[in-house]
């Protein structure tokens, strides 16, 4: 999990997710994990958007030739978060197909959600919630298959998507008081529900 608070070793904390025998590629990975969180504790002093590449580059300690080989802009660093942000959730899911009605599959996303609450309420503090839907249907539609932009199929990935983040958001902001297995529970629940069985 990203470690937010301001430290020499903040990039170090996810050593054991690096994937590379290779020195050079290992010294990328690191690199990237300085800026991400030096990205995150900026995100969490002022907002998506008051920062700057400068910002980051100083935070994170990278030389601007660094962060520009790696980094096209702000915005840059956001996508390719999220795209870690997906290797996380893939690793703690253990590569399992996505299945909203299988629980094995949900306590380990809300496990995950749990591990990594800090990072997206910083987020969500930031102003960034469609992030959470963003890239949770984007892993999934990977995992699937892309679907074309005209299929239906398409509308239940993002129902679902959707659904997780609203429940989650939720689950954070009442202080995540129930466990990931009690939550799938209750996402298995509504999700197999009919209307009036809700009200």
């Amino acid at each position: 999990m990203f470690c937010i608070e301001s430290n020499e070793n903040d990039a170090l904390e996810e050593d054991h997710l690096l994937k590379s025998d290779n020195k050079r590629e290992l010294a990328q990975q690191k690199i990237k994990l300085r800026v991400y969180n030096a990205f995150l504790q900026l995100l969490d002093e002022t907002g998506y958007d008051g920062i700057t590449a400068t910002d980051i580059i100083k935070r994170s300690g990278v030389a601007r030739s660094t962060f520009y080989r790696h980094f096209s802009s702000v915005h840059d660093v956001l996508i390719q978060y999220g795209g870690h942000l997906d290797e996380l959730f893939e690793a703690k899911t253990s590569g399992q197909t996505p299945d909203f009605f299988d629980r094995e599959y949900l306590v380990k996303t809300f496990s995950y959600y749990q591990s990594m609450r800090r990072e997206f309420d910083i987020m969500r503090e930031a102003g960034l919630p469609t992030q959470w839907v963003d890239l949770i249907a984007r892993y999934h539609e990977d995992k699937l298959g892309t679907m074309p932009a005209g299929s239906a199929k398409r509308y239940p990935l993002y129902y679902f998507a959707g659904a997780i983040c609203s429940v989650v958001s939720e689950w954070m902001a009442s202080g995540m008081r129930e466990s990931p297995e009690e939550m799938a529970g209750i996402f298995l629940k509504i999700a197999r529900a009919q209307p009036e069985d809700l009200l």
